[in-house]
C-alpha cells in the first residue's frame, strides 16, 4: 500500500472524504493525517526493533581512538551485544559507562577484548586499545528509515503519495485512526485497544524465535564477557 491508499482507508474508516492526493494537499484534514502518519511511523521506530528495520553494517577502522561516522546516518540504535571485530575475531565489549571507560584509562589493567563507548556524537564511538589501521567491525542495528521512497532508496517521512511504509500496512492505519480520533477529541480508546491487540500479535510473529528450554544447563549463551576493571579482580 502506498500513502494514498492507507490515507484513503482511514478516511473510510473514519468516515471521511477520500483525497486525491495527500502531499501538498491543502485541505486540513488531510494535512493533519499526513502528520500523524509520520508521527505514528517515527513511534513504530522507537516503539520495537522490527526485523524489517535491522541491518548488518560493517566499518574499517582508523589507528585512532575515536572512529567517525562509525554508524550510518539512518541509526536508531544498536542490537545489543552484536558488535564483533571480525578481522580479530573477538566480540567488542560495550558500551561501558562513563566509570567503567574511565578506570581502564587510567590504569594498566586492560580488557582481553577490545572494548568502547559512545563518543560526542550519535555516530562515533571510542574503542580501546586503540585499534590498528584497516580492521573491520559487523555489528546489527535498527534504522530509523521506515519509508520507501518511490523516487528511490529510504526515509523518515512521507514525502509523495507513492511511498510506502517498510512496516505492516495494517498497523499504520489502525494507528493512524486512534491517533486521529485522539486529535479530533473523540472517543478513541476502543480504537487504540484494537491498534494494541494487533500489534502485539506482530510483533510475536516478528521473525523467527528460539524455543527456550527450562532444563538446567540448556541455556545457550552467546553473550560476550565482562571487561576486566579493577573492582572485579580477585586477589
Amino acid at each position: 500500500m502506498t500513502l494514498l491508499s492507507i490515507i484513503n482507508d482511514v478516511q473510510d474508516r473514519t468516515d471521511l472524504p477520500r483525497s486525491g492526493a495527500v502531499i501538498g494537499s491543502t485541505d486540513q484534514n488531510t494535512r493533519q493525517l499526513l502528520a500523524l502518519a509520520n508521527e505514528h511511523g517515527r513511534s513504530l521506530v522507537r516503539d520495537y526493533p522490527w526485523r524489517r528495520l535491522i541491518s548488518q553494517e560493517t566499518y574499517t577502522t582508523t589507528a585512532t581512538e575515536i572512529q567517525t561516522a562509525f554508524f550510518p546516518a539512518s541509526f536508531s540504535r544498536l542490537i545489543d551485544n552484536s558488535m564483533w571485530n571480525q578481522s580479530r575475531l573477538v566480540p567488542m565489549i560495550g558500551p561501558l559507562t562513563s566509570q567503567e571507560w574511565q578506570t581502564i584509562k587510567v590504569t594498566t589493567i586492560s580488557s582481553l577484548y577490545p572494548v568502547w563507548r559512545q563518543a560526542a556524537t550519535l555516530r562515533e564511538i571510542q574503542i580501546m586499545p586503540t585499534p590498528a589501521a584497516g580492521e573491520t567491525i559487523a555489528y546489527d542495528c535498527v534504522n530509523n528509515d521506515w519509508v520507501s521512497l518511490a523516487a528511490g532508496g529510504s526515509g523518515t517521512r512521507f514525502v509523495n503519495d507513492s511511498d510506502s511504509p517498510f512496516l505492516d500496512e495494517e498497523l499504520m492505519i489502525l494507528g493512524i485512526k486512534w491517533r486521529w480520533l485522539k486529535h479530533k477529541q473523540l472517543d478513541w480508546q476502543p480504537a487504540k485497544m484494537e491498534y494494541d491487540g494487533v500489534a502485539r500479535q506482530l510483533m510475536a510473529a516478528d521473525g523467527a524465535h528460539r524455543t527456550i528450554s527450562m532444563a538446567k544447563g540448556a541455556e545457550f549463551n552467546v553473550e560476550p564477557p565482562e571487561p576486566i576493571i579493577p573492582d572485579r579482580i580477585l586477589l
